[in-house]
């Protein structure tokens, strides 16, 4: 793999079997995942080899769907048609949405959300991928007042939203759509008052929220009476910035390492103890940058041997310990 790599990475995605990469300087490079990783369960795998310079130069957040990826920008939200080697920027579609920094796709009802800074969530139906239309907006107003409403980060599912508000605290919206041509509605609404929340995770498989605060540490919430299951401070007075689902377990990125909370024991134990740059999730896998370099963890004891050119480290992490495979 080639490690002159054009700035700082700003985001990943992984989609159909290709890694996406974004930079701060606007560039987007997409590079197919080595072929072992899927064999003998996926034999038509569709994957992806381009480099994309966006119109502007930082780009916040990315989603694929049904062969569009979209884009968040601090002004757009763009959709590209992908193919093989290229993106086509289907023109029809370059929505103007000011500080667009996050966004989510409840898939079941093809609905996009899209968080803006400026207007709280802006609603859009893709149930025609490379022609959505807009819905509505969510402002945050009602809820909070008038004021600097800004979101960190938001989750979504079965009809749900979570949002993490800096300052304020965790909002939780239920909606639901009866069809997708019509209005969108929304009600209940629960306020969970936390210091300064920076990152959010349901988890569907346990219904805990997993909440990453800035003052408190790790909060892991019972989403069916917001009672409080644990608080944690990370090792070595680390905060935790992102979340990660993992089965009924969170991964947590630290400012300076990657930790795992063991929701049976109640604890959290030490991945990593260095920082890291952007980290993301595949099935058994952590994959993250450090010093612009693409490396590997595997969860669990059997690693495949030709990750060689992809990754300059490979990982395996087994029964809470983590030993080096490669690199």
């Amino acid at each position: 793999m080639d490690y002159n790599i054009p700035g700082y990475v700003s985001t990943m995605l992984v989609y159909n079997s290709t890694v996406f990469t974004a930079y701060t300087n606007g560039e987007i490079q997409a590079t197919p995942l080595p072929n072992n990783w899927f064999k003998p369960y996926r034999k038509d795998i569709k994957t992806y080899t381009f480099q994309l310079q966006s119109d502007e130069k930082y780009i916040n957040d990315m989603l694929g769907y049904k062969g569009a990826l979209y884009v968040t920008t601090p002004n757009q939200l763009h959709c590209f048609k992908l193919e093989n080697d290229k993106l086509i920027k289907e023109e029809q579609y370059l929505k103007k949405i000011v500080e667009c920094t996050k966004i989510k796709i409840d898939y079941k009802s093809k609905l996009l959300f899209a968080v803006s800074e400026d207007r709280g969530l802006v609603v859009i139906n893709i149930s025609n991928p490379f022609s959505p239309k807009y819905i509505c907006d969510i402002s945050l107003d009602n809820y909070f007042g008038e004021g600097n409403n800004v979101i960190s980060d938001m989750d979504l599912c079965e009809n749900i939203i979570f949002l993490a508000l800096r300052g304020k605290g965790i909002l939780r919206i239920d909606y639901y759509n009866k069809e997708i041509k019509d209005s969108l509605w929304y009600s209940t609404v629960e306020k969970i008052k936390l210091q300064d929340p920076q990152d959010v995770k349901y988890n569907k498989n346990n219904l805990h929220l997993y909440i990453a605060d800035a003052v408190e540490g790790l909060i892991v919430l019972n989403t069916l009476d917001n009672s409080i299951i644990d608080t944690f401070k990370l090792p070595n007075d680390d905060f935790p910035v992102k979340l990660i689902i993992n089965g009924k377990n969170c991964i947590v990125q630290g400012n300076n390492g990657l930790y795992m909370y063991q929701v049976n024991e109640r604890k959290i134990s030490t991945i990593l103890n260095y920082k890291v740059g952007e980290v993301i999730k595949y099935f058994n896998k952590i994959i993250f940058y450090k010093n612009r370099k693409l490396n590997l963890i595997v969860f669990g004891n059997k690693v495949d041997n030709d990750n060689e050119e992809m990754f300059s480290k490979v990982y395996k992490y087994y029964k809470n310990e983590l030993s080096v495979v490669k690199g």
